[in-house]
């Protein structure tokens, strides 16, 4: 997988780069072209207007770099305590006076041919009632990526492998540090919401990243090392300075 298969865009836009002296040669012929040897970020919301009108590359280089156990290992390890905050009540609107009549010139004024589909697997993801999962944030930031033969799903701080044809659950949910536990960073002790699972289709690989909320605010990137989810993941920790990117979005195509 070419490591410029990656890149993201939106509230913290990131870029691919390729530090050989990351790791020996010795580790680089063992990765060979399924892994990311490198990625930078491209921060845009940092950056002034003036800057953001002609943004230049901001390229960091790995902190830390591990492989991780299988995960079909850590699937059996016992489920880490989660704490987070939950909004109180709900946020109270602005009551505002009545507009007026306002008429919608684009509104559609006839109805289409019905849709031809059928509901295909319906199965219990991560959340409320799902194994090993603990409710612990306000909202989910739910993601999702379907393989070749796996689901990959995040709900907030955890992850759960599925079956893609049967939708059966594969692993329970674990903890994104327990993913990252290897690295010895912050990234193997900070649970942090907005997280994301990829399939790349043409390298058949995985790719899941997340940020951390807390200093050393870093962006922890596994890749995994064979199609199969369940197997170990090349483990990279990304420093972001002082300030934690927020809702980053990803992208993989096949030019770079």
């Amino acid at each position: 997988m070419n490591a410029q298969n990656y890149a993201s865009v939106g509230t913290s836009d990131l870029l691919v780069a390729a530090p050989a002296e990351q790791t020996s040669a010795r580790l680089r012929s063992a990765i060979g072209s399924s892994a990311m040897l490198a990625v930078g970020m491209l921060m845009l919301c940092g950056l002034p207007i003036s800057a953001q009108d002609n943004p230049k590359p901001m390229v960091s280089r790995a902190q830390a770099f591990a492989v991780s156990a299988p995960v079909r290992d850590l699937a059996r390890l016992p489920a880490q305590p989660e704490y987070g905050f939950r909004m109180p009540e709900p946020v109270r609107e602005i009551q505002r006076s009545p507009a007026g009549p306002v008429v919608d010139v684009v509104e559609q004024s006839s109805s289409s041919p019905a849709s031809n589909f059928s509901v295909g697997l319906n199965f219990l993801g991560v959340g409320n009632g799902f194994p090993g999962y603990t409710v612990r944030d306000s909202r989910p930031d739910t993601y999702l990526g379907v393989g070749d033969t796996q689901i990959v799903q995040w709900a907030a701080s955890s992850y759960a492998v599925f079956d893609k044809a049967t939708g059966a659950a594969l692993t329970g949910a674990i903890s994104r540090s327990t993913l990252f536990q290897g690295l010895g960073d912050i990234c193997s002790i900070n649970n942090s919401i907005n997280n994301i699972a990829l399939w790349d289709r043409v390298a058949h690989r995985w790719l899941l990243t997340g940020n951390t909320n807390v200093s050393p605010y870093t962006t922890c990137v596994a890749v995994s090392t064979s199609p199969d989810a369940m197997g170990t993941y090349y483990l990279f920790g990304f420093p972001q300075g002082d300030w934690a990117p927020n809702f980053p979005s990803w992208g993989v195509w096949t030019d770079g």
